[in-house]
C-alpha cells in the first residue's frame, strides 16, 4: 500500500513496543483508537492476572476483541433499511396498481 492514500504510522501497544504499519490515510484514527483500546485491555488483564505469561494476556485481550467484533456484527440495526424497503414496496405497489388499471 504505497500511494498517496496510505500513511505510515507508529503505534504503541502497551509495553510491547512501537509498531510501524502502513494504513489507509482515512483509517488513521481507527487504528490509533484500536491500539489505545488494546493497550487498555492488556493493562486490565495484566492487573487482574499479574503472574500470567504475556502470551496468555495477549490471547485474552484478542479473544475479548474478537467477541466484541462478532457481537457488533449481530447487532447491526436493520430498521432504517427496512423502512426504506417498505417505502420502495409501497411505491412499487402504487405503480403496479396504476399500470394494471390502464
Amino acid at each position: 500500500m504505497e500511494n498517496k492514500d496510505s500513511l505510515f504510522v507508529n503505534l504503541r501497544v502497551f509495553e510491547q513496543g512501537i509498531f510501524g504499519i502502513n494504513i489507509p490515510r482515512n483509517e488513521e484514527e481507527k487504528y490509533r483508537r484500536a491500539a489505545a483500546d488494546l493497550s487498555e485491555a492488556i493493562k486490565r488483564y495484566r492487573s487482574r492476572f499479574p503472574k500470567a505469561p504475556d502470551v496468555k494476556i495477549l490471547t485474552m485481550a484478542a479473544l475479548t476483541f474478537a467477541f466484541k467484533s462478532l457481537t457488533a456484527e449481530g447487532n447491526i440495526d436493520m430498521h432504517p433499511l427496512l423502512g426504506d424497503l417498505q417505502a420502495i414496496d409501497t411505491d412499487l405497489q402504487k405503480y403496479l396498481d396504476t399500470t394494471a388499471s390502464e
